[in-house]
């Protein structure tokens, strides 16, 4: 899974990004903050991780980008720690199927 996007029911920021921080910690993911740096400082084999409050507000999104992507039960199982402490209310995943390298002839 290269990307997911979680819509969280809560307008409790600094929360989202501790219990983001916490959960991707846990499964043994590491994040770059996409606010922290320029894009040519993050590291290689992480995930860029986006937390936004709505402009409605009460609600804040969280989108991930994994480089490289990572197994669907990871990404499952970061929606499950972010589940346990928020409301989850849109879930948003996408695949990239990874090429393999061209094999010698």
């Amino acid at each position: 899974m290269s990307r997911l996007t979680v819509e969280l029911s809560t307008d409790d920021y600094p929360a989202v990004r501790h219990e983001v921080s916490k959960v991707s910690e846990e499964i043994g993911v590491r994040i770059a903050w996409t606010d922290a740096k320029s894009p040519a400082d993050f590291p290689k084999h992480c995930a860029l991780v986006r937390a936004r409050r709505s402009f409605l507000g009460g609600r804040v999104h969280v989108g991930f980008r994994f480089n490289p992507p990572i197994h669907p039960g990871s990404a499952g199982r970061i929606l499950q720690g972010l589940a346990k402490r928020f409301t989850v209310t849109k879930v948003s995943a996408k695949e990239t199927r990874v090429r393999l390298p061209p094999r010698d002839r």
